[in-house]
């Protein structure tokens, strides 16, 4: 009998519990729990970001809709950087810091809770509170390619090659 020809144990009721197959599902059960939420530093600062996993094509997406909406030569320049913000705060569930305990803690000592992308952080960081969660993002980095590298890191903590995201996220 070949390997290809072997029958198919993992889906049999009566599969050794110790089996190759159930471990293997195991591993892959345990590498996901591990994908429900990903903690990306953000560059120069002593914060981070809780984010879900981004799977492929979004950061495609993302760039290629702000640059059909980008009217002038500025705006398709900042097409990639403003979609990058785009899938940071589609994906991120909070902005924390870590107390002298190591505990997570959001940055509004008032509120229960992690801080989102959005008016209160804009605010806190002197832009309009009219402005979009998008404007807080990119508020936040220090530098366009602070604002980069976190989105690069967020993909390759998403699983994509350390070199495909940095293409990805470039959008080259």
């Amino acid at each position: 009998m070949t390997p290809t020809d072997a029958p198919d144990d993992a889906a049999s009721p009566d599969a050794a519990p110790d089996s190759a197959l159930v471990a293997l599902r195991a591993q892959r059960d345990a590498a996901k729990a591990q994908l429900a939420q990903l903690h990306i530093k953000v560059p120069r600062m002593d914060l981070w970001g809780a984010y879900r996993p981004v799977d492929p094509g979004v950061v495609e997406e993302a760039i290629e809709r702000r640059r059909r909406r980008a009217k002038t030569d500025a705006a398709r320049q900042q097409a990639t950087l403003l979609a990058n913000a785009d899938v940071l705060v589609a994906h991120c569930d909070g902005l924390y810091r870590l107390d002298a305990d190591g505990r997570e803690v959001g940055l509004d000592p008032r509120k229960a809770g992690w801080t989102q992308y959005g008016a209160a952080l804009g605010t806190a960081l002197g832009y309009d509170p009219g402005d979009t969660p998008v404007s807080a993002c990119v508020g936040l980095f220090a530098t366009a390619a602070d604002l980069m590298t976190h989105a690069t890191q967020l993909a390759i903590a998403s699983g994509y090659d350390t070199a495909e995201a940095e293409v990805r996220y470039r959008g080259e």
